[in-house]
């Protein structure tokens, strides 16, 4: 489990509310819904029992990530999930955001070379797995907002502006 988050969640001092919730553990407004009705993830209901008003203790959110049987690590899975699309059809990302460069720097040797080698290598597909679990690891070490401020920057489609430090296209 990623204690980085849990501990996030745990620094956190006031009550969160459902999008505050979804933004933070990447979910869909329904699948929270869900957890809440299946009593699945704790939450304080205030307000009439028809229709509550749903608060969240960032203390018991940290508690419940950490027992949890589902696979947390915030904001990380979703920046890995994108590097994995660019590794697969791309062969990496052409363009980077400022904070990539420092999530690739945590990896220990030269992950865009071998993401490239994979690319062009149709019978090393089982390498990707190995290499995106790097890749992921990597950015669970960044502090929580630094992996918000990056999967914002890849929304909002940053990863593909020219102003970013850009590869040289071979």
């Amino acid at each position: 489990m990623n204690e980085s988050f849990a501990d996030h969640l745990d620094s956190l001092d006031r009550l969160l509310n459902v999008n505050e919730v979804c933004a933070l553990l990447g979910l869909h407004h329904d699948t929270l819904y869900r957890w809440v009705r299946a009593k699945e993830i704790p939450v304080i209901r205030i307000g009439t029992a028809a229709k509550p008003l749903l608060r969240f203790s960032p203390k018991e959110l940290a508690t419940w990530v950490r027992e949890a049987p589902y696979f947390f690590h915030g904001p990380s899975r979703f920046v890995a999930h994108w590097m994995e699309i660019q590794v697969l059809h791309r062969g990496g990302p052409r363009c980077r955001p400022p904070l990539l460069a420092k999530v690739l720097a945590l990896i220990r040797y030269d992950w865009m070379a071998a993401a490239r080698h994979i690319a062009a290598d149709p019978s090393l597909s089982f390498s990707v797995f190995h290499l995106m679990d790097d890749f992921q690891e990597a950015v669970k070490q960044l502090p929580v907002s630094e992996q918000r401020q990056l999967l914002a920057d890849i929304r909002d489609g940053k990863s593909d502006d020219p102003t970013f430090a850009c590869e040289d296209a071979e």
